[in-house]
């Protein structure tokens, strides 16, 4: 066998054969002698890395394949490449490409992966804030005025300067969203509480179409080192969340650096009321924050309390498209006046046009004077509305002369004949020594004015007696001094703040159902600015109208003896009744004297027997921390001035006292005689309560009507 050094010699010189041969014409000389091309492996180095240069024995360089090694396609896309045994690159795997959250990632060949922000409408970003739609709210225009700086103004747009830029109000403006404002500055202890509070409770109990902005009453560096703050604390509860949720609230909180007194149209109003908090809700006004104060920590300021305010801005919005949705028939009483205990008079449909209807709702409106707060009831007390009796025919009397009452004549002691100087109207003042004689001399006795008969109708339909009474002139009778006391609403007032509220009363339309002009009278332990309105509508049921109201069962002191006034009632039920309904209005009063604290902090339990069927209404929430925070959606004014976050037995401070309705017809036959019985228990027992000796509060006591009312 030839070896291969001889081949590569035959081989080079036959290479050298044919060079000669096709040398340059036109020249005779011999080409050059160039030498060897390399004389070591170094000098044959390539650019290509998946090939070594070998310089050959006879100076040329050669390449070999590194199969295996580490190389580069030059795609950014790729990988983990290695050579071949063709001296190639390839062999990669594709890049991972990250699955970023609110972002879209690509790859290019020449530069590799990119990612950038998703739109704020494509449906994957989840770090986009919803939209009102997907929230389920409904969006307003932004409003054009008038504008105002007051509570209850609408507001302007406006510009503000924060950590990140400028932000204003009306680019900003989505139609559904509430803003929350917190001002600070250190020398005072109720923002430092509010700064300090905690971030997670916050943040966690907020509705998601609130924003809140940080602003500090100091200017300048100060005000950024005041926002910086809390946008430190923050953002160190944020770094614990998931990356989208972080994302979302740094839209929705704005670190504000303009001072607050400058800020704009924010600085108009807070330079009038300087508070520590204020909103503008979602109507697109400036609207006033309570008290801030978290009750289970001995009142220390909580931004918490701010997301109260955002979920009662959504329930006023709900409740207004509530009424609105209703299209009623509305009557108005009170209207706006200033009232604690007067009378107004409702003029309803005729008994034809009254007799479409088969729902009733009331909405009852507070309001305090400017600012809100300093000028409302400072505590929790009981509002009624009373439906009074009608007078059964008119006065027939009115000038028909009478006997007036005529006040009785003042007379002076005299003991013994001699005057004492002591003004008496009868002897009985003038015996104060037993062994003397004392007599009233020159007085003349009271006439009582004349009274005649007359005839009421109570709201239940029930007729009783009544009087009228001469006149102060004597030129005839007043009219008849029908009773006005039949419950007909029932509300507890916030802790120094106003409110409005939406019941459902249909079953009282019995009372109603007579039509004409009626007298309604409000009480309260204070005034408001008052505005009462029935709303009557139809349902659509098809199952009658209210036409018959019989009372059942009232309340009294809860003690050991409270249900034995109770006796069964036996009822008749009309053969054309087409819905029998249990109405109760039900709260439990008294607190401190019993170890239980009934009934305003304990669970009493209602129950009512209609034929064999027991009814039974409880009270979960009440003596729970935030049983009436629970009720914000369902009416709970928040932040009052208070202990209005406990739960109540049947009601909260600041809220409607609902009626408990119940449908019964299934336990009463049309045409049967039913009996309804009743107990009120606490733990399934009478309720025995035990002293307290705290030396605090007060007895047990249930305020209670209850009706069962026909439907025909």
């Amino acid at each position: 066998m030839v070896g291969s050094g001889t081949i590569r010699d035959i081989v080079f010189t036959s290479i050298l054969v044919v060079l000669v041969a096709c040398g340059s014409s036109g020249s005779d000389e011999p080409a050059p002698d160039t030498g060897p091309v390399c004389s070591v492996d170094e000098d044959c180095a390539t650019t290509n890395p998946c090939m070594t240069g070998v310089c050959s024995a006879d100076g040329s360089c050669q390449e070999v394949a590194n199969e295996g090694a580490t190389c580069d396609d030059s795609d950014a896309c790729t990988e983990g490449e290695s050579c071949t045994v063709d001296g190639s690159c390839g062999g990669g795997t594709a890049v991972v490409i990250p699955d970023e959250p609110c972002q879209t990632c690509s790859c290019s060949a020449d530069t590799g992966v990119s990612c950038e922000p998703m739109a704020a409408d494509d449906p994957a970003n989840t770090c986009a804030l919803a939209s009102c739609e997907a929230l389920g709210l409904s969006e307003v225009a932004f409003s054009e005025g008038p504008y105002g700086s007051n509570f209850g103004d609408i507001v302007s747009d406006f510009t503000v300067n924060t950590l990140t830029g400028s932000w204003s109000f009306q680019d900003q403006w989505s139609g559904c969203d509430s803003y929350l404002f917190t001002m600070y500055h250190p020398d005072y202890e109720y923002p430092n509480e509010l700064w300090n509070s905690d971030i997670g409770s916050f943040l966690n109990s907020s509705p998601a179409n609130t924003h809140y902005f940080i602003m500090s009453y100091r200017s300048g560096d100060d005000a950024v080192t005041d926002v910086t703050a809390l946008q430190t604390r923050i953002e160190e509860f944020l770094a614990t969340r998931e990356h989208s949720e972080g994302e979302q609230w740094r839209q929705r909180l704005h670190y504000v650096t303009d001072s607050a007194w400058t800020a704009d149209t924010l600085g108009s109003l807070l330079q009038n009321r300087g508070p520590w908090a204020f909103g503008i809700d979602r109507g697109q006004r400036f609207a006033e924050v309570g008290s801030l104060g978290d009750v289970a920590q001995n009142f220390s300021a909580a931004l918490r309390g701010l997301t109260f305010e955002a979920r009662y801005y959504n329930h006023q919005v709900e409740k207004q498209a509530f009424i609105d949705g209703l299209g009623s028939t509305a009557i108005p009483s009170f209207a706006g006046e200033r009232v604690a205990n007067g009378y107004a008079e409702l003029v309803l449909p005729d008994a034809t046009e009254l007799a479409n209807y088969d729902t009733l709702h009331l909405e009852l409106s507070l309001g305090c004077g400017d600012p809100m707060y300093e000028d409302c009831g400072e505590w929790d007390y009981l509002v009624y509305a009373y439906l009074c009796d009608e007078y059964m025919e008119a006065n027939a009397h009115a000038e028909e002369p009478c006997q007036p009452h005529v006040a009785a004549v003042e007379g002076i002691c005299h003991v013994d004949g001699a005057s004492t100087g002591v003004v008496c109207t009868d002897d009985s003042a003038c015996e104060e020594d037993p062994e003397a004689v004392g007599t009233c001399e020159g007085t003349t006795p009271a006439i009582e004015a004349q009274t005649i008969g007359c005839s009421c109708k109570e709201p239940i339909g029930t007729v009783v007696e009544a009087v009228q009474t001469c006149n102060a002139e004597g030129t005839g009778y007043d009219d008849c001094a029908c009773s006005c006391g039949t419950e007909f609403g029932r509300w507890i007032t916030a802790y120094a703040r106003g409110g409005r509220w939406v019941s459902d009363a249909s079953p009282l339309l019995a009372m109603l159902k007579d039509g004409g002009t009626r007298t309604l009278r409000f009480n309260s332990s204070y005034s408001y600015w008052n505005d009462l309105t029935l709303h009557l509508t139809n349902s659509g049921e098809d199952k009658g109208t209210p036409q018959e109201i019989i009372p059942l069962f009232g309340g009294g002191g809860f003690n050991e003896s409270y249900n034995e006034k109770y006796e069964p009632k036996e009822i008749a039920i009309p053969a054309d009744a087409t819905k029998v309904v249990l109405y109760a209005v039900i709260s439990g009063h008294g607190w401190g004297s019993d170890v239980a604290n009934c009934a305003e902090f304990c669970n009493h339990t209602h129950h009512f027997t209609v034929g064999t069927t027991e009814f039974m209404k409880d009270h979960p929430l009440a003596g729970t921390a935030e049983g009436c925070v629970q009720q914000i959606e369902q009416g709970t004014i928040p932040n009052q001035f208070g202990t209005w976050p406990y739960g109540r037995g049947g009601w909260c401070a600041g809220k409607q006292v609902d009626p408990w309705i119940v449908d019964v017809t299934s336990a009463a036959a049309p045409g049967s005689t039913v009996s309804v019985s009743y107990r009120g228990l606490f733990q399934g027992a009478d309720y025995v309560p035990q002293p307290s000796n705290s030396g605090q509060g007060f007895g047990a006591n249930i305020k209670m009507k209850s009706h069962l009312v026909i439907y025909k």
